[in-house]
C-alpha cells in the first residue's frame, strides 16, 4: 500500500522522490469498511469532512508506513534518495 502510493505518486502525479514519499498515505479495505487516513497536517480536516459528506465513513490515525526511498532519474542517471520524515532518526546520505 505504501510503496504503491509513492510510485503512483512519481508516474501520475509528477512528484521527485521526496515529494512523494512526504506526501499523504490513506488505506482502505474490505472489512472494516472505512478509509483510514494519516493524522496530521497532510491532509485537512475540509478534506475529511468532504469525504464523510460523500458517505466514507474516515478514520484518522497515526502513521501508514516509511517509504526511505531510492530513484534513479530516468534523464540524467541521477540517484536522488528521499528519508521518509515519519521516522524521528531518517537521513537519505550520498556521494
Amino acid at each position: 500500500n505504501t510503496v504503491l502510493q509513492v510510485i503512483l505518486n512519481v508516474i501520475e502525479f509528477d512528484m521527485n522522490i521526496q515529494e512523494a514519499v512526504d506526501a499523504s498515505r490513506v488505506h482502505h479495505q474490505w472489512l472494516p469498511d472505512a478509509l483510514r487516513i494519516e493524522q496530521g497536517e497532510r491532509i485537512s480536516d475540509v478534506t475529511v469532512a468532504d469525504l464523510e459528506t460523500r458517505g466514507h465513513s474516515v478514520m484518522v490515525r497515526g502513521r501508514q508506513g516509511l517509504a526511505h526511498s531510492i530513484m534513479i532519474d530516468p534523464e540524467t542517471g541521477d540517484r536522488c534518495g528521499a528519508a521518509d520524515s515519519r521516522s524521528a532518526a531518517a537521513a537519505a546520505v550520498g556521494n
